[in-house]
């Protein structure tokens, strides 16, 4: 499989999507769909971390895929971090996030795993600090 979901924590906290250098949308997809059962799963807002490899290839139509997950995510997510060390995947995410406000106000971009983690903790942090609907 392209990619492969994980709790990245014992907490449950924070999903984390490991991709292979080639994957499809058919296979995001299904990861997705496997990411929010394991959020489901819990009670609590969670992070997601896409771990991508330098040398990632990026399936086409990156742009409209991408705003349209992201306008997807999950109700429980709070922050969508993407370790992009690829500069062509960085630049397709940045157009996103600002094509998109919500993409805009949810993704990061990390160059590491350990950054993003840092970022996906410090959000759900902040997240909790604010006062219930």
């Amino acid at each position: 499989m392209g990619i492969k979901v994980v709790w990245d924590n014992d907490e449950k906290t924070v999903v984390r999507y490991s991709f292979d250098a080639r994957w499809t949308w058919d296979e995001f997809y299904q990861a997705r769909a496997e990411a929010y059962r394991q959020i489901d799963s819990v009670q609590h807002r969670v992070g997601v971390i896409f771990d991508t490899p330098p040398n990632i290839g990026l399936p086409s139509n990156m742009i409209t895929h991408s705003k349209s997950a992201v306008n997807k995510t999950h109700a429980n997510t709070t922050v969508v971090v993407v370790v992009a060390q690829n500069m062509y995947l960085r630049t397709m995410l940045t157009m996103v996030m600002k094509l998109s406000k919500k993409a805009g106000a949810m993704m990061c971009l990390a160059s590491s795993l350990e950054e993003a983690r840092e970022i996906v903790h410090q959000r759900l942090r902040e997240a909790e600090k604010l006062p219930s609907v």
